[in-house]
């Protein structure tokens, strides 16, 4: 038997398999429960319907189905609707949270959190099938699932079953039927990837759908059901030669064939009467024709979606909203105070979750009321997101309010020394991100300008004033493990997709953004001790940044430190301390913990609730890097008891050491 696997992703490719799926129901003779009549079960012998359908030896049958999207609202129709008991659980996959029409959400974050058991589930379906012909995935161009998810997909796809055939049913974003501004980015886009692992498209025009059931079925307003029910007709028409006997296109590899190297005119005849849903829109009738034409009139169509594009992207528009392939933006700051005079210049991922962060703190103690960015309708759209009064288009702008207390600067990395300096020069308290800066020297600089401006000046490294962390400094402190004889932590993911991660000019490398809190923990554990010596191994990837490091740190006493870095796979993200008495173990989330074990016990911190939608994990612990700058400022110090600028010079020196071993240079490096 030649099996199909048919995919449907997003919202619009889960909607049409729901009526694709009742229809072949209503072909075959399968019940809603995904039972067929013992009348039929006895009286029939035309079996090919198994190509879509799987066998349970129970007298039900399953479709040969996967339908994945990245929120469950839609698929949560299926698990309710009148064929709830056709699919098998482990066969509806949803994420909690949409990709918000954003093909970089679903293709580079959101989606990446599910694809792994997707195609698990993929595998299994595939298992159970003695010839898989291959796949049919259903999608729309448009939307950020059905576009950013469906590439990543396909991708996966051609690495895990690469003969098999992939066609693609796809609806082609309409010119005057559009449910998103954006659809022009994510259909270039989808398109872009999907070139090389899509065998054979079939595209659905939304307009010439909606025009179909105004002009041809007099329906004045169509909802969603009815287009896809048309569309459903549509699918089955082509598909009914793999599911009944029929002499032409009786495996997917023909669609391709028949339609690109040999075009021309060809009639297959399937002699099952075409089905109609009882009480939808179309009649009954005894016979219906379909025709596939492979066509140059399609590059009409594209050409009008390249225009949009283009008109768009010059203007760069959304590109600042939508963060395409993780576009970094422009610098920021943010200001916080602790006399409740708060400001707060920034735009960025980070920046967002700061200031929701800082709103689980008390008003009156942190409150944010400006904002700045080089790009002022970037800093206008983040003050009417988070209610900021006033916005500044330039830094220099918010540094010459006098209002100001504190300033969050939450650039990307090579920005940090020149936007630092810009602020301490007018007398403003300054937290900068992590990395403080690109090496010792820029680290050095930075302090020194905020001795010689007599202000407040503090690394940005989240994880030192989390609970978790307080909690390890004091089960150390009363020798709850004994000697600490080693500590191992270990970060990673596979983050190269992300240009701020992985270009050198940007500060990129795996050191810099992940290797630094492994770091951290690990001088947080010796507290701030020099190591008598650091080796370090690792590759590095094309753009000349490392992508993996290993360091081994040797403390006094044949103490032992290892730290693992990665930009290129997945590390468990884990942290250990172990001494003559015992262990203390982060157990995942090293970098933003909320449990610890110790000697086995598990120990759990909770972190508040966030009042809107994070980017990052975890991101109300931010909370607690704010309060320590207020209470440093209310006590009237320079710099951070729980982050000292020794702890940032220590680290600085080390990743400087580690990059050199490793061949990792940045431009910063060669000034004097």
């Amino acid at each position: 038997m030649r099996e199909c696997i048919s995919i449907h992703v997003g919202q619009a490719g889960v909607q049409m398999g729901n009526t694709c799926w009742e229809l072949y129901c209503l072909e075959h003779g399968i019940q809603p429960d995904g039972k067929m009549p013992e009348v039929k079960a006895i009286g029939g012998h035309d079996d090919s319907f198994t190509t879509f359908f799987s066998d349970t030896g129970s007298g039900k049958y399953v479709p040969r189905a996967i339908f994945v999207d990245l929120e469950p609202t839609v698929i949560d129709e299926v698990r309710t609707g009148i064929y709830r008991q056709l699919f098998h659980p482990e066969q509806l996959i949803s994420g909690k949270e949409d990709a918000a029409n954003n093909y970089a959400r679903g293709h580079y974050t959101i989606g990446k959190e599910i694809i792994d058991s997707v195609l698990d589930r993929i595998r299994k379906l595939a298992d159970q099938c003695t010839g898989l012909q291959g796949f049919l995935v259903f999608h729309s161009f448009g939307g950020g699932t059905g576009s950013g998810f469906t590439s990543l997909l396909m991708e996966r796809l051609s690495v895990d079953f690469g003969k098999k055939s992939k066609l693609e049913f796809a609806i082609y974003p309409a010119p005057q039927v559009s449910t998103a501004v954006v659809e022009p980015y994510n259909s270039i886009l989808t398109t872009h990837t999907t070139l090389e692992h899509s065998d054979c498209a079939f595209m659905v025009d939304n307009e010439a759908i909606y025009d179909i059931c105004r002009r041809n079925l007099d329906i004045e307003r169509p909802s969603y059901t009815n287009l896809n029910r048309l569309i459903s007709q549509i699918v089955s028409s082509i598909t009914a030669s793999l599911r009944f006997d029929g002499a032409l296109n009786v495996d997917l590899t023909e669609f391709q064939t028949n339609l690109v190297p040999y075009p021309r005119f060809k009639v297959g005849i399937n002699y099952q009467p075409p089905t109609v849903v009882p009480g939808g829109d179309l009649a009954k009738v005894q016979r219906a024709v379909c025709m596939l034409s492979n066509t140059t009139a399609i590059a009409e169509a594209w050409a009008r979606l390249d225009h949009k594009f283009d008109l768009m992207y010059a203007k760069r528009a959304f590109v600042h909203w939508r963060h395409l392939l993780e576009i970094v933006e422009a610098p920021a700051a943010g200001l916080i105070s602790h006399e409740g005079r708060g400001h707060l210049a920034s735009a960025g991922k980070i920046s967002h979750d700061f200031t929701v962060a800082l709103r689980t703190l008390a008003p009156e103690n942190h409150k944010i009321v400006a904002v700045a960015a080089r790009d002022v309708k970037h800093a206008e759209e983040f003050a009417k997101k988070h209610n900021i009064r006033r916005v500044y288009g330039s830094y220099d702008e918010l540094a010459k309010d006098p209002d100001i207390d504190v300033v969050y600067i939450g650039t990307i990395h090579p920005y940090h020394l020149a936007t630092g300096k810009l602020f301490m020069k007018s007398k403003k308290n300054v937290l900068i991100e992590k990395p403080l800066a690109m090496n010792l020297r820029e680290v050095q600089e930075l302090i020194s300008a905020a001795q010689d401006n007599s202000v407040f000046l503090m690394e940005a490294i989240w994880t030192r004033f989390f609970p978790v962390t307080v909690e390890v400094r004091r089960l150390l402190e009363q020798d709850e493990v004994g000697d600490v004889q080693m500590v191992r932590a270990d970060l990673g993911a596979p983050l190269t997709h992300i240009p701020r991660l992985a270009e050198r000019k940007l500060g990129g490398g795996a050191l810099l953004d992940l290797g630094i809190y492994c770091l951290q923990f690990i001088f947080t554990v010796f507290n701030g001790e020099r190591p008598e010596s650091i080796q370090a191994t690792g590759h590095c990837i094309d753009t000349g940044v490392d992508g993996t490091a290993v360091l081994v740190l040797k403390f006094s006493g044949n103490r032992l430190a290892i730290c693992t870095c990665s930009i290129t796979m997945m590390l468990t993200c884990d942290a250990v301390i172990i001494g003559t008495k015992g262990t203390i173990k982060i157990p995942d989330h090293m970098w933003c913990p909320t449990s610890l074990e110790v000697n086995g016990k598990e120990m759990q911190f909770p972190l508040p609730e966030a009042s809107m939608p994070l980017n990052f994990t975890n991101s109300t612990g931010l909370r607690y890097e704010a309060e320590e700058v207020r209470q440093c400022l209310l006590k009237g110090l320079k710099e951070s008891p729980g982050m000292p600028w020794a702890h940032s010079s220590l680290i600085a020196d080390v990743l400087d050491e580690a990059r050199r071993q490793l061949g990792v240079t940045y431009d910063q490096d060669n000034i004097q």
